[in-house]
C-alpha cells in the first residue's frame, strides 16, 4: 500500500501545484496587481515554503485517504476531494477576506481554486488508491 501512497502522494502534489500555477499566474494574476501592496516583492517571495506547504498537505491528503476512506473508489474519493477542497477554499479564501483588505474576486478565486484542485487530487487519488478485489 505504501507504493501507492507515494506515488498518489507525487501525482497530487504534481496536480495541485500545475493547477495553483495555472490559477495564481494567469487567472487571478490581474486581481493579484490590484492589492500588490500586500504581496512581498517577486524577488522576496518564499516559493520553497508553498512548495514545502503544497507537498505536506498533498500528502496528508492522500494518506487519510488511504487510511479513513471506505470504499476506496471513484464517487468516494471525489466527495473526499470535493469537501477537502470546500472546507480549505472557506478557510483560505473566505477566512482571509474577513480579516484582510483583499479584493473579493480574490477570495472566491481561491475559493473555487481549492475546491478544483482538491477534487482533481481526489480524483487522482482514487484513480491510484482503490480497494483490493477479492
Amino acid at each position: 500500500m505504501w507504493k501507492k501512497i507515494i506515488i498518489a502522494w507525487i501525482l497530487v502534489f504534481l496536480a495541485i501545484g500545475i493547477l495553483d500555477w495555472i490559477t495564481n499566474s494567469l487567472i487571478l494574476m490581474g486581481v493579484y496587481e490590484e492589492c500588490k501592496q500586500l504581496w512581498r516583492p517577486m524577488e522576496e517571495m518564499k516559493w520553497w515554503v508553498g512548495y514545502m506547504a503544497i507537498a505536506i498537505s498533498s500528502f496528508c491528503f492522500v494518506f487519510l485517504y488511504s487510511k479513513l476512506i471506505n470504499p476506496k473508489n471513484l464517487k468516494s474519493s471525489l466527495l473526499y476531494g470535493l469537501f477537502w477542497g470546500i472546507a480549505i477554499g472557506a478557510g483560505m479564501g473566505y477566512g482571509s477576506y474577513a480579516y484582510m483588505p483583499l479584493p473579493y474576486a480574490l477570495a472566491a478565486g481561491w475559493f473555487w481554486s481549492s475546491v478544483v484542485n482538491m477534487t482533481v487530487g481526489g480524483l487522482v487519488a482514487g484513480l491510484i488508491i482503490k480497494d483490493r478485489q477479492t
